[in-house]
């Protein structure tokens, strides 16, 4: 029987940790600039380049993040094939006990 990992997202999580990392180090980088320069100018400066470069930083991680589940996920499902291929009743059983699991009946 071959081990399975849980390959499922967690979309809300990565959510909410991009949201409050993006507020935490934009407005940081903004106190930081207002601390330094007397001109709004360049602290507004700051705060639209620290959005623009933190939007396309976690767009790259996601996709980046996406692409590695992605890859696991079709891993694990040529593990399957493979499996399947070279012994299928073991894999049967194997469904059948997952679906006993489930509480269907084995008929």
């Amino acid at each position: 029987m071959v081990h399975h990992r849980d390959v499922q997202g967690g979309n809300a999580r990565a959510a909410v940790f991009g949201v409050s990392d993006g507020l935490v180090s934009n407005v940081a980088l903004m106190l930081g600039i207002a601390g330094a320069s007397t001109d709004g100018s360049l602290v507004r400066l700051a705060g639209v380049s620290g959005l623009l470069a933190g939007a396309i930083s976690m767009a790259a991680g996601e996709w980046v993040s996406v692409r590695a589940q992605n890859e696991l996920i079709e891993r694990e499902l040529e593990m399957e094939r493979r499996s399947l291929a070279e012994n299928s009743e073991a894999e049967t059983r194997e469904l059948a006990a997952i679906f006993r699991d489930c509480g269907l009946d084995p008929e």
